[in-house]
């Protein structure tokens, strides 16, 4: 079934600063009647953030950030706005840009295409549009100007403008950003009303104009905004639940989600993340669990009272170590993972886990079917104990990663603070791959990890497919 028109918007942002409910929305919506567009829910959370103001009337936030997928109608619920104010509002100036001169003259002439179309012969009178390759710009009858600036600070030096629009923000380098920052916003010093608006899809690295400004926002910096759609550390790009919330465009009915299916088995993964899911890619050295929230987690050692724990094993694929991990729900309620053995090499792993296995018949045993982990599962798989032996797909792995990093995250996890598990999950990176996958990555980690990719498949499993019977073995796995 055709999915064009969404049956409701599941859209949320991961960050948008505070806004009062009632904000006016008089310029978005004049803006956009002229462009012939309807705004929609993204749309006025844009104009919300953007005409929010203060008790004296100034702007609550003059510098605002916003970060949407492409093909989500970022730049025109920016555009509305603007064009609102310029209509609106005598002797307004808008100055915009964009990644490069070229793209900054592309982005003006598509919303002066629009006007043109809307008033051909100019009966309107409500403005004029300049063609002049280079020095685009709009004058609008009430003395508003529009224009168009290269992305460089002396391009900006003696002009003066009430809003400042930098588009594609995310394709401006770190120096661009600090020389536009140095040379551009001064413009603003003596404008009462004026407002820099920075907007883009993610770079590819954590740095530059619009991720310091969304930082910033979220930091409580004074002035500074932003509306931020993306998806989290922990969250899994395959799923499309993730999609939907992620993806504003594709929440409205704007973009079907069957392109959205087809780009996500076309494009390399990676891509995929940063222009549908708005992810910031990580550098080489950042973790993928936050040190602080693991450590949030560390609690004493327990023991399962349970009978129906689960455990799983994961090799190192040079088969120099392997890691045996329990997982449960405790009485209360709490998740639970336990290092149960962590050793060099793999001969010593069949036997502890089968006399595991035999020692608790409600148990069962987990392994990724990949690599070094077949050797002990084919010696299990001949043992007694077989039926409780299972293999895990390459979709549950990923999704049980996923999810244990956003247990820890939300900090429904609790560890026993064991030194494999805790320097596991210390050098532990995300691996992103073309072929349809995001890991535990082994070789960007540096270090064993295969503690917590054990803990990972045991709880996904656990808390997917176990009915827990509870305090039946008290202090049972000893």
């Amino acid at each position: 079934m055709s999915t064009l028109i969404a049956p409701e918007f599941r859209a949320i942002p991961r960050y948008m600063s505070a806004v009062p409910d009632d904000v006016p929305l008089d310029a978005p919506e004049l803006g956009a009647k002229h462009l012939g567009l309807d705004l929609k829910p993204q749309g006025r959370q844009v104009g919300s953030l953007l005409e929010a103001r203060r008790e004296d009337g100034r702007p609550l936030y003059r510098r605002v950030a916003i970060q949407f997928a492409r093909r989500s109608t970022k730049t025109t619920s920016i555009a509305s706005t603007l064009l609102g104010r310029c209509l609106s509002t005598p002797g307004y100036r808008v100055i915009s840009t964009a990644q490069d001169g070229s793209r900054a003259s592309t982005a003006l002439r598509e919303i002066m295409y629009i006007l043109d179309a809307v008033d051909p012969d100019g009966t309107l009178g409500l403005w004029e549009t300049r063609w002049s390759n280079g020095g685009e710009m709009i004058l609008f009858s009430n003395g508003s100007r529009w224009e168009r600036r290269p992305p460089n600070a002396s391009a900006f030096r003696g002009a003066a403008a009430d809003a400042l629009w930098f588009d594609e923000a995310g394709e401006y380098g770190p120096e661009v950003s600090d020389a536009l920052v140095q040379g551009a916003l001064p413009l603003m010093d003596t404008r009462q009303m004026g407002q820099v608006i920075i907007s883009g899809t993610p770079a590819p690295s954590r740095t530059g104009l619009l991720w310091d400004s969304i930082v910033a926002a979220q930091e409580g910096k004074r002035g500074t905004g932003a509306l931020d759609y993306g998806m989290g550390e922990e969250d899994d790009p395959a799923s499309e639940d993730v999609w939907w919330r992620c993806h504003p465009g594709l929440a409205c009915g704007l973009v079907d989600i069957e392109i959205v299916r087809e780009r996500f088995e076309l494009m390399p993964l990676p891509a995929f993340m940063v222009e549908y899911l708005g992810y910031w890619p990580k550098a080489a050295h950042d973790r993928a669990i936050d040190p602080d929230r693991w450590e949030e987690c560390a609690g004493e050692l327990a023991l399962p009272d349970t009978d129906r724990f689960v455990l799983a094993f994961d090799v190192h694929p040079q088969s120099s170590s392997a890691a045996l991990v329990a997982a449960w729900r405790d009485k209360n309620g709490v998740a639970r993972v336990s290092l149960t053995e962590h050793k060099p090499g793999t001969n010593w792993l069949a036997k502890t886990a089968n006399d595991l296995l035999v020692k608790y018949p409600k148990a069962r045993l987990m392994y990724d079917a990949v690599g070094a982990n077949l050797d002990p599962a084919r010696t299990l798989e001949r043992s007694k104990v077989k039926n409780r032996v299972k293999p895990v797909n390459s979709k549950d792995v990923q999704a049980g990663q996923a999810a244990f990093v956003r247990q820890v995250h939300a900090g429904d996890l609790e560890h026993p603070n064991q030194p494999g598990l805790n320097a596991a999950a210390d050098c532990l990176q995300w691996r992103e791959s073309a072929e349809r996958g995001r890991w535990f990555g082994f070789s960007r980690s540096k270090g064993d990890i295969t503690p917590v990719r054990a803990a990972a498949m045991a709880l996904f499993e656990f808390e997917n497919n176990t009915k827990s019977s509870i305090g039946v073995i008290p202090n049972a796995y000893t």
